[in-house]
């Protein structure tokens, strides 16, 4: 099962600026493309292969080379990258759909974070044709075909409002990443066609797409005690004193958690259902947020998830 992140924004545009140009087709394509040329893994495709004899030589602990059978590779083809449509990219990286209120993409968002199907999402938007079925698609909307995909949803109620839903698995992204591939999908695609000098420069040479691949570090390079010329001794006391910085911290966290909950025999076998609070800043609140940021030489974008984060903790 592929772990997913997801992240939702409802955008307005202001009087001044053209709904048509920024909600066209093109121009939401156009800036998926650049998204992806930022970040390779977004177009990236996942392989399993059985595991080579240099993996299992390296590996540290000999149980964990008769147990692991298959390594993951990240595939990137420059065709896809380039690309939002077959034969080089998935058909559904960039979906277009409409809505009529707030609470009918909040059902949508919801349900795509506890496990919709590009079923469902056709269920939820009757009568959109470009909806086929493809002959890969999982029970979930990702796959190791179609690591990210983004949801452009048009208000029938309302022109100058859009929703930009934005899925990445957890294996190429994470909460913090994901709101800055969001933010940045937004400032690109208010750009309209001022930005065809970006797009050359973005998608331009193999020595550019190789150094943004190099931003992407593997797991494994995180860990240094899993590296083959390690030796054993120091690979069990950096271990140890890992386990024992572990206990501590875990120590000072116990009693409970203030949320209340029933533990069951089943509890752990039991899928979690994921669920959101919005919550909407009037114009004076939004003003004086992005002004004391400023004040602070930080972005709300940075400010919000610690925000949220502490907000959590005092549930």
């Amino acid at each position: 099962m592929i772990h997913t992140l997801l992240q939702h924004a409802i955008v307005e545009i202001s009087p001044s600026s053209s709904h048509s140009d920024i909600q066209s087709e093109e121009n939401v394509r156009a800036a998926w493309i650049i998204l992806k040329s930022r970040y390779p893994l977004l177009g990236a495709r996942i392989e399993e292969r059985p595991i080579s004899p240099a993996t299992a030589t390296s590996l540290s602990n000999a149980s964990q080379a008769d147990t692991l059978e298959e390594e993951v590779f990240f595939v990137v083809d420059p065709a896809r990258l380039s690309s939002n449509n077959p034969p080089h990219a998935h058909p559904k990286e960039v979906v277009f759909l409409s809505c009529a209120s707030d609470e009918e993409a909040n059902v949508l968002a919801e349900g795509i974070m506890n496990g919709f199907s590009w079923a469902d999402v056709q269920t939820w938007q009757e009568g959109n044709s470009f909806l086929q079925t493809v002959p890969d698609a999982p029970s979930r909307l990702l796959s190791n075909t179609l690591p990210a995909c983004i949801l452009f949803i048009r208000r029938t109620d309302c022109s100058s409002k859009f929703h930009v839903i934005i899925q990445a698995a957890h294996l190429i992204t994470d909460g913090i990443a994901n709101a800055t591939i969001l933010s940045e999908f937004l400032d690109v695609l208010s750009h309209g066609k001022n930005r065809e000098h970006e797009v050359d420069a973005t998608l331009g040479t193999k020595e550019m797409l190789e150094k943004r691949l190099r931003l992407s570090v593997s797991s494994e390079s995180l860990y240094p005690d899993e590296r083959p010329n390690y030796s054993r001794a120091r690979r069990r006391w950096h271990r140890v004193l890992g386990k024992i910085l572990l206990e501590l911290r875990s120590a000072k966290i116990k009693g409970g958690h203030t949320l209340p909950r029933i533990i069951r025999p089943s509890t752990p076998y039991t899928p979690a259902k994921s669920a959101f609070i919005t919550y909407a800043f009037s114009p004076a609140q939004t003003t004086n947020i992005l002004r004391t940021c400023k004040q602070l030489g930080i972005t709300f974008g940075n400010a919000h998830p610690i925000l949220g984060q502490l907000a959590i903790t005092r549930v």
